[in-house]
């Protein structure tokens, strides 16, 4: 953002004299809306910060850290009673004030959009910090911020900013320093996301095609069974840890059989062939499962990877892709994926185990949904006794149909309580009292 523009807007939202809600909508995003119905987004983060407007109003986590609720205690419904530029740089400190019934608060929002200073800073009306987006320590940084600190100036530039072109309609110009600036980390990120599902889809074609066949894992189980046989028939002659020994088949020839390493005495080397061909055998027999497995793990990946190269904002690709905790242990790999949506955890059957596995797990009021009379992945949306927005029913039957076909078109999505929800045999159900939804998908 360049200073001559940050001037400009600045003096676009002078003509705004109260605040009717202040709350962040991303990790680094800030929204104010001003005089009750102007929506303006203050993007905090480091590298690319940004004011701009938007059409549509997106929320797509509630956050509860001290900062946010500060924001809101101090900004939400309150009067505008200062917007000033600080130290001539890209520096934004907005006083409000609020009358309560015994007495009326003041402070500051500072928002910073300086590169490697980039934050927003609450202040009291003596210039105490009362929190921040990023706190920074002592350590790191010349200027320290911490609640309950004096906050520090940041030194004025060194350089005299550029005058730049006047900027005649405001508006279309915050909407579109959002349209470009989204659609460029829009197609960066689903280029780097889809590259690292690629990758995963080849390794998992690499163990398809390297799965031995059915035959020659009998013929190994076959192979294994015979050598064990051969040296029980002849655990006179082998030795305690030798590596190879000739011996005589069941059809007379002589034979050199390397015996298995860690074996202490002949009775032993028969006990570890015999685990082989077991082995061998089980792999065999269960192969059909394995080999079906990889294929529903390629098939979800590659429709994954579909769903994230049509995505048209940022917020439907974090909806697919939320942030992912760290975990103490490595967990096994579930077979359903978990998405969350305006706070609201939602789980989609990846394949008929999946599907199996949610209607173990979920709760009675859980919300179950499944395309109309076509086989799909079943939904749940996990409710904790909550209602459910439209907002959230419609972005899940949304996932319900974007996962289960690849065809474009309206389809229709059943929903209703798991309670309503009886199972037939594995995935397959019936259910009662449902209402159902109208989605479209067009690519």
């Amino acid at each position: 953002m360049k200073f001559y523009a940050f001037k400009q807007i600045v003096d676009y939202l002078k003509q705004y004299t109260r605040i009717a809600a202040a709350h962040r909508v991303g990790d680094n995003i800030i929204k104010i809306v001003f005089d009750g119905r102007h929506d303006i987004y203050f993007d905090l983060q480091k590298s690319n910060s940004a004011i701009y407007m938007r059409e549509d109003s997106v929320r797509m986590k509630h956050y509860q850290a001290p900062f946010d609720v500060l924001l809101q205690k101090y900004l939400g419904r309150s009067d505008i009673v200062s917007m000033e530029i600080i130290n001539n740089d890209k520096v934004l400190r907005i006083g409000v004030s609020q009358s309560g019934a015994y007495k009326s608060h003041k402070a500051f929002l500072q928002l910073e959009f300086t590169g490697k200073y980039t934050n927003a800073i609450l202040l009291d009306e003596e210039g105490i910090i009362l929190d921040a987006l990023r706190h920074v320590d002592i350590m790191n940084s010349y200027r320290q911020i911490k609640p309950g600190e004096r906050l520090e100036e940041l030194a004025s530039p060194t350089f005299t900013p550029k005058e730049g072109e006047n900027i005649p309609d405001m508006q279309a110009y915050l909407k579109t320093v959002f349209t470009q600036r989204t659609q460029e980390q829009l197609h960066s990120r689903q280029k780097i996301e889809a590259s690292r599902i690629d990758k995963k889809i080849m390794r998992m074609r690499e163990e398809l095609s390297g799965l031995l066949s059915e035959e020659k894992l009998m013929s190994e189980a076959e192979e294994n069974f015979s050598k064990g046989k051969l040296v029980l028939a002849n655990m006179h002659l082998i030795k305690p840890y030798e590596k190879s020994v000739h011996l005589y088949d069941f059809s007379g020839e002589e034979i050199a059989l390397e015996l298995p390493e860690g074996a202490r005495k002949a009775s032993e080397v028969a006990d570890i062939f015999f685990k082989r061909a077991k082995k061998a055998k089980q792999k065999a027999l269960n192969l059909h499962i394995e080999r079906e497995g990889l294929s529903e793990k390629i098939d979800f990946l590659e429709r994954f990877k579909a769903n994230i190269v049509l995505t048209q904002t940022n917020e439907e690709l974090q909806l697919l892709l939320p942030p992912q905790k760290k975990k103490a242990k490595k967990e096994p790999p579930k077979p359903y994926e978990v998405f969350w949506i305006e706070g609201q955890k939602v789980l989609l059957g990846k394949n008929k185990k999946g599907n199996i596995e949610l209607l173990k797990i979920s709760r009675a009021g859980d919300i179950w949904m499944h395309m109309k009379d076509i086989p799909s992945a079943h939904v749940i949306i996990q409710t904790s006794k909550q209602n459910v927005s439209e907002k959230v029913l419609y972005a899940a039957a949304k996932l319900c149909v974007d996962f289960s076909t690849t065809k474009v078109g309206s389809f229709l999505v059943d929903y209703t309580n798991r309670r309503e929800v009886k199972v037939q045999s594995e995935a397959n159900v019936l259910y009662n009292k449902y209402k159902t939804l109208s989605v479209s998908k067009e690519r």
